[in-house]
C-alpha cells in the first residue's frame, strides 16, 4: 500500500534520468570550456624556487632598478649584501626571504635602521619599492 505515488513525467525514460537530463548534457558538451588566463611572472625569480647571489647583482644592475630607486649603478649591488646578509641567507636567496626582508622594511622602521643600516625615510621608501618590483608585487 502507497500512500503517495510516485507520478512519472512524460519526459523521463529510464533509469538514467530522462530525456531532460540528456538534453542538458548534450547542451553542456556543447559549450566550449571557459579559458584560463596564465598569470605571468613578473618577479626577479621567473618562477625559480631560488636565485645566486650573482643574479640579484645582475638584476639590482637593470635599468628597471634605476627606474624604482635613482640609486646610482655602482651602489645598487652592494644593496644585495646589505639586504641579503651572506651570513644570514647563504649564497642562494629563496622567494621567503625576500619576502622577510620586504616585511621588514613595510612594517619595522626601526629594525631596518639597525640591520640594514638604512637611517633615512626616503631611502626605506626606494628600497621597499625596490623590494617590490623584485617580488613582482
Amino acid at each position: 500500500m502507497v500512500l503517495f505515488p510516485k507520478k512519472i513525467d512524460s519526459n523521463q525514460k529510464g533509469v538514467l534520468g530522462g530525456e531532460a537530463s540528456l538534453r542538458k548534457l548534450k547542451e553542456s558538451l556543447k559549450k566550449p570550456p571557459p579559458i584560463k588566463e596564465e598569470k605571468i611572472d613578473t618577479s626577479a625569480f621567473q618562477g625559480k624556487p631560488y636565485l645566486k647571489r650573482e643574479e640579484v647583482r645582475s638584476w639590482l644592475r637593470r635599468d628597471e632598478a634605476w627606474k624604482i630607486t635613482k640609486i646610482t649603478a655602482k651602489n645598487r649591488p652592494g644593496l644585495e649584501k646589505k639586504l641579503f646578509d651572506p651570513k644570514r641567507f647563504g649564497s642562494l636567496i629563496d622567494q621567503k626571504e625576500a619576502k622577510i626582508v620586504y616585511k621588514d622594511f613595510e612594517n619595522f622602521p626601526a629594525r631596518v635602521k639597525k640591520r640594514y643600516g638604512i637611517k633615512d625615510k626616503g631611502g626605506r621608501g626606494k628600497v621597499r619599492n625596490l623590494l617590490k618590483k623584485f617580488l613582482g608585487k
